[in-house]
């Protein structure tokens, strides 16, 4: 395509038309001012040339509006832009900055005197009224004459920005000194001070001195002027007088509630007054009115203002008072009723009813009513209306009967009988019939209410054990205190019984000796570990093999080892370092520390047979040697493989392992293992004795094979595989319990009806121990090894009562109600009496040694528990948890108590315990409460350890039922809890959850507490006490409260103390006792004597001092609870006395002592 060329006469005409009509350009916009300063928080107003819009490139350091007026936000720079509506700019600059501060922000000032003025910049100063004052360049005023002036700071940069501040200058004020003097009593000190800065001194520095703040100390009698001086030359004075300050005394005797009594003091006052007038009131001539119970400071003011103080006490208005709310005594029962004030006489209205003595002790006589008469000396009479009724009481108190027997109950009122057990049954004329096996409490009811109650238990002819073994034709079984008893063939005294028979009903095994555990090694040899550590045997080869012969004396032998595959007289032992001990030597075996170890079995029909062993090292390591014949290494090799075991067994020359890793491994005299089942893992071995080896797998089967056999699975008669729940023995094969509770040994069921939980086996016979702890046994009884006298094969029951009769030494108890706990000389903590332990002396679940053991009530269910404290420092307890007193974090659990650094415990009547830690912190927990000393009780309990208030550290703790009270290193005493009989010693009856100092400057060594009451041992072996003193629980000789420590009324010395708590039981209201070891070494008590507790010969009395304890035993130590008192003698044996139907004296006749009785051992 062609471009035709553009003609050139129409570009000159458009060249024409521009240069007729140019284009006229617009001015430029323009801003004033072009830049600008301005301060943080003010504006500034630009204009522009046109109107505009305005935008700041810096919003955070300036904004602007549309007017242009600008704010400062921070201190910056930004660039003001305004754009007109055609597009056209301008800029300007703005720099925003800081405002000037002044500080101070202005003042007054005397003539003469400076203030300092800073700015938060660079300035310059100036003063508006330089008459007035001025102002240097750094900002320092000076003022010069009366008036005001105003101060100017400008700042340095050229930006105008100012600052102004007033200053006003006044005269100076007058000296003065507050408080305008005073009178002190020497070494007292005053703190006076001025209205300015001055100088101090005193006239008479005898007197009184003056230190550089205004402290004045008291030095000596007189007068002295104290004058304060300015530094301008004023000056102020005071008059401090020292003198010795008024004696308050006490005329009319104690004050009661709308009693009045009058205060005199020595010298004349000006003023009384009470620190408590809801307590007591005091009018200004000094009378006295008590208002309520409690305790108040009643201060004296002399009109120099010295001051004397002294506490009081506001008791109530006689008031004859018991502890029960009871208005009828039983005929027969002995009651302390007492006065709310001390009476000079108490009286019966008919003593054929009841007669009273001088300390307010009724003794009721008879059926009827009468009333009880107190006067005081002033005289002031109260009076009691008291009821005599009959106690309904029944005869025997408790028995015991065999299955099918009867017994005639008798009461000696009209009653219906009833029963709570079908166990036994009564008959309207009370006649028990026994029925089955348990126990049942009979109760009489007579027409007024009166119930009475009778435990009867009801026996079989089978008997409690704990442990039991069948060898050969005979059985042994140990009860629950280890005690043996062995039956069946005796030809050659393996029954131990001290005579030898063909055959011989279950006899105790002679020699006073206690066994943890029992071996048969052969079928006529049997061995026992005593408590003692020493190993003890009987039967065929001994020189006396009637009666059990030591073979192990001091060797502390821990655990047997069992050597009944070799069927032989051989026994050994591990000693507490692990190292072998044999009553003869025997391959080389003898002094090995191993941790296990197991012999080949040997055939009875092998005339020379060999002799193979193996052990297990510490490290796991398994190690074997044996005799030529056996084709092991003839000296100690270990198994190849590496393999750590835990288990070891053997069969009949060969032996197999359990490993770590739950597999069993086998071998013989190679040396080499094999797997066994190796798809399976195992958590136990079951050798058993008779060349077969089994093991319980994980799968609750247990499986068993020999030498030369593959494992088999046990199965049942019907071919089914048995699946068990746990092991119990074996009597050749494996015997176990399965879910369902049934019994088999190998795949035989067990015809039972009582679970079985141990089992032993014999040559022919079968022994076992049910879940109720009864012997049966069943198989051949050619020997009566079945416990019974007809010769057959059957199965039996054994028949024996065994009482107990070595002592146990102690060297601690712990006390509470009917329980007693204790931590012997072997280290290991006891409990007997009450639950949770139900009998006599019976070791503690632990196996540690035990440092510290503490017996516990409850109070809501009248049930018991025991903490202790091993020898790691880690805490346990059982029995009953129903408050948290565990410690362990829950109400009803078992587990340890939280913490790890324990050092001792203490437990108390209300299911509450405390701890002292190793470095002296005490906690506590359980039933909340201020005896807990925790500032924020939880709700419903302290279910884990929480710390007591105040910080402070103790070397001792004691807590009773509701108040606790502990040591310090410094030999000061801390309470806290109930302190409504001044139990917390510090001069008041307000009870507190927080620590307070016991009153006085008395220095203790150890301290205990009772019922509503306190006593300690001071470093001079001296005796105090404090709180309630109904019967004279603090052993002053009177039966009236302190609150403050008050000396026991002795001049013994003392090297132990305990206070035991009180309960309305027994005989009448009781509010507990006290019990202290002397210097002589003898035990001396005070307060209520209630089931002989006191040990002096008495069942009940009240002693308001000490008074001693019959018999020759001297004493270390001794600790009383509520019921029973317990001592430890110079020899280390340990004695109870008191009540005992709980068998809380260690013995089992149920019977009281009032003199110290030896404790039985567990």
């Amino acid at each position: 395509m062609m471009v035709r060329p553009v003609p050139f006469f129409l570009l000159f005409l458009v060249l024409l038309f521009t240069a007729c009509n140019p284009v006229t350009p617009r001015p430029a916009v323009k801003i004033q001012p072009e830049s600008a300063t301005v301060e943080v928080g003010k504006t500034f107003k630009f204009t522009a040339t046109e109107t505009a819009t305005w935008i700041s490139s810096n919003t955070t350091v300036a904004t602007i509006d549309n007017s242009g007026l600008a704010t400062g936000k921070a201190p910056g720079k930004t660039t003001l832009t305004a754009t007109t509506t055609d597009g056209r700019k301008a800029t300007a600059q703005l720099e925003v900055k800081s405002s000037i501060t002044i500080t101070p922000p202005g003042g007054q000032l005397a003539p003469g005197k400076t203030l300092q003025l800073n700015a938060s910049e660079s300035v310059t100063w100036i003063s508006s009224n330089t008459t007035v004052a001025t102002i240097s360049a750094t900002g320092l005023v000076t003022a010069k004459a009366l008036g005001k002036t105003t101060i100017t700071a400008t700042a340095t940069a050229t930006d105008g920005r100012k600052a102004t501040v007033e200053i006003e200058v006044k005269a100076a004020p007058d000296l003065a000194i507050t408080p305008a003097g005073g009178v002190l009593t020497p070494n007292k000190t005053l703190q006076l001070t001025a209205n300015d800065t001055v100088t101090w001194t005193s006239s008479n520095t005898t007197v009184a001195t003056v230190d550089n703040t205004g402290k004045v100390t008291a030095k000596a009698l007189g007068k002295t002027t104290i004058t304060a001086t300015a530094a301008d030359g004023r000056k102020a004075t005071v008059e401090i007088e020292v003198k010795v300050a008024p004696a308050i005394t006490v005329m009319g005797g104690a004050i009661q509630v709308g009693r009045t009594s009058q205060l005199v003091a020595s010298e004349p006052v000006v003023g009384w007054s009470s620190s408590d007038t809801s307590v007591a009131t005091i009018d200004n001539t000094g009378l006295l009115t008590g208002v309520k119970v409690g305790a108040s400071f009643i201060t004296a003011t002399t009109a120099d203002g010295r001051q004397a103080i002294l506490p009081i006490e506001v008791k109530t208005a006689l008031v004859i008072t018991r502890d029960d709310s009871r208005t009828f005594l039983y005929a027969g029962d002995t009651q302390q009723y007492r006065a709310s004030e001390p009476v000079t006489s108490w009286s019966s209205s008919d003593t054929s009813i009841f007669t009273v003595d001088a300390t307010g002790k009724v003794t009721a006589l008879r059926e009827g009513t009468a009333t009880l008469t107190a006067q005081t000396a002033e005289p002031k009479i109260a009076t009691v209306t008291i009821t005599v009724k009959t106690r309904l009481a029944i005869s025997p108190v408790s028995t015991t009967l065999e299955v099918g027997n009867t017994r005639q109950l008798n009461a000696n009122l009209p009653v219906t009988w009833s029963s709570n057990s079908n166990a036994v049954t009564v008959n309207a004329s009370g006649l028990v019939t026994a029925v089955a096996i348990g126990q049942a409490t009979i109760t009489a009811t007579s027409a007024d209410g009166q119930t009475a109650t009778v435990t009867l238990n009801v026996i079989s002819s089978t008997f409690s054990s704990a442990q039991i073994t069948a060898f050969g034709h005979t059985s042994c079984a140990l009860n629950a205190a280890g005690e043996a008893t062995c039956w069946g063939k005796n030809d050659v005294g393996q029954m131990g019984a001290g005579f030898i028979s063909p055959a011989g009903p279950p006899t105790p095994v002679t020699g006073n000796l206690k066994f943890s555990s029992l071996m048969g090694t052969s079928e006529t040899f049997i061995c026992g570990l005593s408590t003692t550590k020493d190993i003890y045997c009987w039967g065929d080869g001994l020189t006396t093999p009637t009666i059990p012969t030591g073979l192990s004396a001091g060797m502390n032998v821990v655990s047997l080892i069992d050597t009944s595959n070799l069927a032989r007289t051989l026994v050994c032992g591990l000693n507490a370092a692990g190292q072998v001990i044999c009553n003869e030597s025997y391959m080389g075996l003898n002094g090995m520390t191993v941790t296990a170890v197991a012999f080949g079995a040997q055939s009875i029909l092998e005339e020379d047979p060999p002799h193979s062993i193996c052990v297990l090292a510490p490290s796991g390591t398994a190690m074997c040697w044996g005799s030529p014949m056996s084709l092991f290494p003839s000296t100690p090799e270990p198994v190849t493989g590496n393999l750590n075991f835990t288990e070891i067994g053997a069969g009949h020359h060969h032996f197999c392992g359990l490993t770590t890793s739950q597999k069993v491994y086998c071998w013989s005299g190679n040396m080499t293992p094999s797997p066994i089942l190796p798809d399976l893992n195992f958590q136990d071995l079951i050798p058993t004795g008779s060349g077969r080896i089994c093991a319980f797998a994980t799968n609750n089967r247990a499986y068993c094979w020999t030498k030369n056999s593959e494992p088999q699975v046990v199965k049942d008669a019907n071919n089914t595989e048995i699946v068990f729940a746990s092991i119990i023995g074996e009597t050749g094969l494996p015997c176990g319990i399965t879910a369902t509770q049934e019994t088999y040994c190998g795949g035989n069921k067990v015809a039972t009806d009582v679970p079985l939980t141990a089992v032993s086996a014999g040559n022919s016979h079968v022994c076992a121990i049910r879940t109720d702890q009864k012997v049966v046994c069943w198989g051949n009884n050619e020997f009566e090894q079945l416990g019974v006298a007809a010769r057959n094969s059957s199965v039996g029951g054994v028949s024996l009562t065994v009482p107990h009769r070595n002592i146990q030494d102690f060297k601690a108890f712990s006390l509470k109600r009917k329980l007693s706990c204790g931590i012997g000389l072997d280290d290991r903590g006891y409990c007997w009496g009450e639950s949770p332990v139900q009998g006599l002396p019976t070791a503690v679940p632990e196996n540690k040694s035990v440092i510290s053991i503490a017996a516990g009530f409850v109070h809501t269910n009248s049930t018991y528990y025991a903490c202790w404290v091993t020898v790691d420092h880690t805490a346990q307890c059982y029995g009953d948890n129903s408050r948290g007193q565990f410690g362990n974090g829950g109400i009803n659990l078992t587990g340890p108590t939280v913490g790890n650094n324990w050092a001792s415990l203490v437990a108390g009547y209300r299911a509450h315990t405390c701890g002292l830690t190793t470095d002296q912190k005490a906690y506590c927990w359980g039933e909340k409460g201020d005896h807990l000393g925790i500032a924020a009780i939880p709700d419903p309990v302290a279910a884990v350890p929480y710390p007591v208030q105040g910080g402070h550290t103790f070397t001792s703790l004691s807590t009773a039922e509701n108040h606790t009270c502990g040591v310090t290193p410094e030999h000061t005493i801390y309470c806290w809890g109930s302190n409504s009989e001044g139990q917390l010693g510090n001069g008041t009856l307000t009870s507190t959850a927080v620590p307070q100092l016991v009153f006085g400057d008395l220095q203790f060594s150890t301290v205990t507490t009772g019922q509503s009451f306190t006593c300690a041992l001071t470093l001079d072996q001296k005796a105090y006490c404090w709180g309630a003193n109904f019967e004279g629980q603090l052993g002053d000789g009177t039966q009236f409260r302190s609150i403050v420590p008050k000396a026991v009324n002795t001049a013994l010395q003392f090297t132990s103390i305990s206070a035991g708590n009180g309960l309305s039981s027994l005989s009448g209201p009781d509010h507990g006792y006290v019990c202290a070891v002397a210097t002589d070494q003898k035990v001396y008590c005070w307060g209520k004597n209630l089931g002989g507790r006191f040990g002096n010969g008495t069942m009940t009395s009240v002693h308001l001092t000490p008074t001693p304890a019959v018999g020759p035993v001297l004493f270390k130590t001794v600790v009383a609870g509520v019921f029973h008192t317990c001592g430890i003698s110079m020899d280390n044996k340990s004695y109870c006395w008191g009540a005992n139907s709980d068998n809380q004296l260690g013995v089992l006749s149920l019977q009281s002592s009032s003199t110290p009785i030896l404790v039985p051992q567990p």
